[in-house]
């Protein structure tokens, strides 16, 4: 069976069913993070030899960008501790399949790998969340001011060089996908990079502390400029995988949305500080410790105002969780996005289930409501499937989410931690 089958038959004609009303109460062990896991597995390609990660997040995108590197070539190995060894040492193409690219948007990050290793990539354009206009325009001005020579149709991309030699590359938006491909890149590059204006996500940090630990010159990851020295080659390695910061927080919202007690597991709360600030704005009372985070929600939220910016800005990625929060919260809240003009699409299912919520362009307003009622509902990206399970948690009666192709996309075993939590989920084919 094939990859895309083993994804397809585990969410076609699926739905989770909810009933709304309980509290959540328990702990809830983190996952490793699929945003720092998807670009450390690509930055594989680098490699002619071994990587071992822990620490891996069993999730459909994984399973597709691990699909994509054997499909070049490389040789995988899945261990049930979580860990996954992936050997580089065979890849000899440099033109992944549509199959796997058009699957999801992180499949862009091997074109910088693979242009660093074999001077071409023959890249299919990524597909994904439909979050609306996702150019990788960013990516090719990055990559082009290392030596890289694009052309192409318009569905697929395609990159040579001579040879990679490093420069100074300002980026005209901190693109965290587009700081990771340059990154990679530059790695093998003759010379010294500098990205100035670069993403400082916490995944960032950790890909480049991956790639230092394969012997990689990085500095400054976490910070606007970023600075790489090339060198000739990287060696095998090991490297853990760092804690999933949206799921935390998803968590977390789930609980403030079910006047939860809840204890968040094996994560890193300096990652989600500004999440933190507005739960405890909303009124949850929550104390962390060196790896793990306890919430205790009250009886109601209070609705509270989002502008999602990048980071260490409030991520887009957990915006519409606060969307529906809010939706249930006491009071209005007006909220911005500033990343995804399309992050709001999942207002319309939110108002199958009574929400109250006004959009004009990129601002909505959500006028809580005292109560919520369950619904059939859609997803449309990784996170309004999110969402949606946070409001189906404080809806009275039953509520029923299909398109379930993007949950398992970004969350790791969703229906058994919710179970654990005491919610009364189940899924159902």
């Amino acid at each position: 069976m094939s990859i895309a089958e083993m994804i397809e038959n585990r969410t076609r004609l699926a739905h989770i069913e909810i009933e709304g009303g309980q509290n959540l109460k328990g702990e809830v062990i983190i996952s490793g993070a699929k945003n720092a896991a998807l670009p450390i597995i690509a930055g594989c390609l680098l490699v002619k030899g071994q990587v071992t990660l822990h620490n891996v997040p069993n999730l459909d995108d994984v399973t597709t960008l691990t699909g994509l590197l054997s499909s070049l070539g490389a040789h995988v190995i899945y261990y049930d501790d979580g860990s996954l060894l992936i050997d580089c040492s065979d890849v000899s193409s440099h033109s992944p399949s549509y199959d796997f690219v058009s699957r999801m948007r992180a499949s862009v990050l091997v074109m910088g790998p693979l242009l660093a290793r074999f001077q071409k990539a023959d890249i299919p354009l990524p597909g994904g969340c439909k979050l609306g206009p996702r150019p990788i325009d960013i990516h090719i001005e990055g990559i082009s001011k290392l030596g890289g020579n694009f052309y192409g149709s318009g569905d697929a991309v395609s990159v040579e060089c001579d040879k990679l030699v490093g420069d100074t590359i300002p980026l005209r938006f901190p693109s965290v996908g587009a700081t990771e491909n340059i990154m990679m890149a530059a790695c093998l590059a003759e010379g010294t990079t500098t990205i100035i204006g670069a993403a400082r996500e916490p995944e960032i940090i950790a890909l480049a502390d991956f790639l230092n630990g394969l012997g990689a010159k990085i500095t400054g990851a976490g910070a606007e400029d970023i600075s790489i020295e090339g060198i000739d080659s990287l060696s095998s390695g090991e490297f853990d995988i760092i804690p999933d910061r949206v799921e935390c927080g998803t968590y977390l919202i789930a609980g403030a949305c079910a006047q939860g007690d809840i204890v968040c597991r094996h994560c890193e709360p300096s990652h989600i500080t500004v999440i933190l600030d507005k739960l405890r704005e909303a009124g949850c009372k929550i104390d962390c410790s060196e790896h793990d985070i306890h919430l205790v929600a009250p009886e109601r939220t209070k609705a509270v105002d989002i502008r999602t910016l990048p980071y260490p800005g409030f991520s887009t990625d957990i915006q519409p969780q606060m969307m529906a929060l809010n939706a249930g919260a006491s009071g209005t809240a007006l909220m911005v996005e500033k990343i995804f003009e399309q992050r709001f699409l999942v207002k319309n299912e939110l108002i199958k289930m009574g929400a109250k919520i006004r959009q004009v362009e990129n601002a909505a307003l959500t006028i809580g409501q005292t109560k919520m009622h369950g619904a059939e509902v859609s997803s449309t990206d990784i996170r309004a499937s999110a969402a949606l399970i946070c409001s189906a948690l404080r809806a009275e009666g039953t509520t029923r989410i299909y398109n379930l192709e993007h949950l398992f996309r970004g969350y790791e075993n969703p229906v058994e931690k919710l179970s654990g939590l005491g919610a009364d989920v189940a899924l159902h084919k």
